[in-house]
């Protein structure tokens, strides 16, 4: 899996957009994730977006993995930010589910074929491309 990720993985539309726009706002981004630690690693350096997280963490590094709050709150512990102060963007609902078990703001963009389903209407916010995050969420931050 590692090896065609590191030669096909392509980053969602939007992404970039919005971590520039996170960075310039000198906002803290951190990555928290029920993937294997070499898997992140491999991901990043093909979407060439490391640079961006301040913390990056695995169920790993963790007792519970997603939908357990504790990726979300380790990362934010990291970042020196309460929980009610995090915004989390996902597009799985166990993801979803796990920020909302952390008690943070959550933004769902599933893929496509789920986007209607009623699982992802427990999101604070729910959009179906991560270009509209800044556009919607811009209020949130200010």
């Amino acid at each position: 899996m590692t090896s065609l990720i590191s030669t096909e993985g392509e980053i969602k539309e939007g992404v970039i957009q919005t971590l520039e726009f996170l960075e310039e706002r000198n906002i803290k981004i951190g990555l928290a994730t029920n993937s294997p630690e070499s898997l992140i690693v491999t991901v990043l350096k093909r979407l060439g977006i490391k640079k961006y997280f301040q913390t990056i963490v695995s169920f790993e590094h963790v007792e519970h993995g997603k939908p357990a709050p504790d990726v979300y709150l380790r990362a934010a512990h990291n970042l020196g930010s309460q929980p009610s102060e995090c915004l989390v963007v996902e597009d799985s609902f166990t993801g979803v589910t796990a920020g909302k078990n952390a008690k943070m703001t959550v933004v769902a963009i599933p893929d496509a074929e789920q986007y209607n389903q009623e699982r992802f209407d427990i999101a604070d916010f729910k959009l179906n491309s991560m270009i509209f995050l800044n556009e919607k969420i811009v209020p949130f931050l200010q």
